[in-house]
């Protein structure tokens, strides 16, 4: 089904799969790929579907059908428009519980939405996650954000390692073994941060930064399928 997402400059185009009797809730959150967006997750809202868990996923101002200016939006405004997301789904369903997925760039809006709504997000799945340098957070996707991110280990220093340590739900850190987008120093940052966590869980997958865009990965994408399902539904059943 597809929605309309309001936020203070726009609507946001989304995609509700909806499952009257269930409170069990996945918000999908994509990366940088401007041109696909919340496509990317047809096959993953329709498996959670057959599991009867609502799903919710929306592009982004400036992504593929939602309008507006992409080089008028920035890390910040995009955790905003993902807590406009949030409201959405509390507007169908009284007492959610939430799990917010994100890949690549929106691993970095995911850990970003539950250190600004820690009282709305009950779990994180985090697929190839990204880390910004801090002194990006506000640039508009513009040259200036492009030059920033592009500075010799910018990613050292980013909000998101903070957001991960404090975040007190549990988190499912997904690891794809073979990855151009993110550097491998990352991922071993985000580890190192959560090692002292016994609510992280990390899972290494084969494939690459997103295998479930690639035609030869059909057998991985649905074990990915199938943990992303176990765990929402985990500790979940009387739900």
């Amino acid at each position: 089904m597809e929605v309309l997402i309001s936020t203070s400059v726009g609507s946001l185009q989304g995609t509700l799969h909806s499952v009257p009797t269930s409170d069990n809730w996945v918000l999908f959150l994509s990366g940088g790929n401007v041109e696909v967006g919340r496509e990317r997750y047809k096959k993953w809202q329709e498996s959670l579907l057959e599991a009867g868990v609502n799903s919710l996923s929306f592009d982004y101002t400036g992504v593929h059908l939602s309008g507006a200016d992409l080089n008028k939006s920035s890390l910040a405004l995009r955790i905003g428009e993902a807590k406009e997301a949030v409201a959405f789904i509390k507007r169908k369903s009284k007492h959610p519980t939430i799990t917010v997925f994100g890949s690549s760039m929106g691993g970095y809006i995911a850990l970003g939405l539950a250190d600004v709504e820690p009282d709305s997000i009950d779990k994180i799945v985090l697929y190839a996650p990204a880390a910004y340098a801090k002194s990006a957070h506000r640039l508009y996707f513009d040259n200036s954000f492009t030059m920033e991110i592009r500075k010799e280990n910018s990613w050292k220093q980013s909000f998101s390692y903070q957001w991960l340590e404090e975040t007190n739900v549990p988190v499912l850190f997904i690891k794809p073994n073979i990855d151009s987008i993110v550097p491998e120093g990352v991922y071993q940052k985000y580890v190192e941060v959560g090692s002292n966590k016994t609510n992280l869980e990390i899972f290494d997958t084969s494939g690459p930064h997103n295998c479930w865009d690639e035609h030869n990965y059909q057998e991985q994408r649905g074990v990915l399928y199938k943990k992303l399902i176990d765990f929402v539904l985990a500790n979940n059943e009387a739900s």
